[in-house]
C-alpha cells in the first residue's frame, strides 16, 4: 500500500509540478541579469535573435529532475539552429554545481533571486518559458509531462 501511495504521489508531482513561490504578475517579465555558476553573469539580452527556453527548476524537485534529460536533448538537437536553454534555480550554488556535474548538464545554469521568481510569477516548478527570436514569450508550461515535450519541440 505504501509503495502504491508513493508511486501515485510521484506521478502527480511529475505531471503537476512542485509548489514554488508567489503569484504571477500580469505583465510579461522584462530582462534579467543573473549570476552563473562560474561567477560571471548572463542576461536575456545576451541572447538576442535566438530562441530561448528558460526552465525554472530545483535540484530537489522530482518533475524538474525528470525534465532535465529532455532539455539536454533539445539543447543538443537545436543549438546549431539558435536554441539557448537556460536553467534557473534558487537552490544554493554548491547544490546546483554538484547536480550539474553529476548529471553532465551542458546548458547554462543561472542562480535565481527573489526578483526574477516574482517577475516570472513562479508558483510551481518546473515552469518553462519559450521566447521567440524577437524576445517575446510564445509559450509557458507549468509542470512536466513527457508528452508535452514533443509539442514544445
Amino acid at each position: 500500500m505504501k509503495s502504491f501511495l508513493c508511486v501515485t504521489i510521484i506521478s502527480l508531482l511529475l505531471i503537476v509540478g512542485c509548489p514554488a513561490t508567489k503569484k504571477p504578475d500580469e505583465a510579461e517579465p522584462s530582462g534579467f541579469k543573473l549570476p552563473t555558476l562560474d561567477g560571471d553573469s548572463a542576461s536575456l539580452d545576451n541572447f538576442k535573435n535566438k530562441v530561448v527556453l528558460i526552465d525554472f527548476w530545483a535540484t530537489w524537485c522530482p518533475p524538474c529532475r525528470a525534465y532535465i534529460p529532455y532539455l539536454m536533448k533539445l539543447s543538443d538537437k537545436y543549438k546549431d539552429q539558435g536554441l539557448i536553454v537556460l536553467g534557473i534555480s534558487n537552490d544554493n550554488v554548491e547544490s546546483i554545481r554538484q547536480f550539474k556535474d553529476a548529471n553532465d548538464i551542458k546548458y547554462l545554469l543561472l542562480i535565481a533571486d527573489n526578483e526574477i521568481m516574482k517577475n516570472y510569477g513562479i508558483q510551481a516548478i518546473p515552469t518553462t518559458f519559450l521566447y521567440n527570436r524577437k524576445g517575446k514569450i510564445i509559450k509557458k508550461e507549468v509542470g512536466f509531462d513527457p508528452k508535452r515535450v514533443k509539442q514544445l519541440e
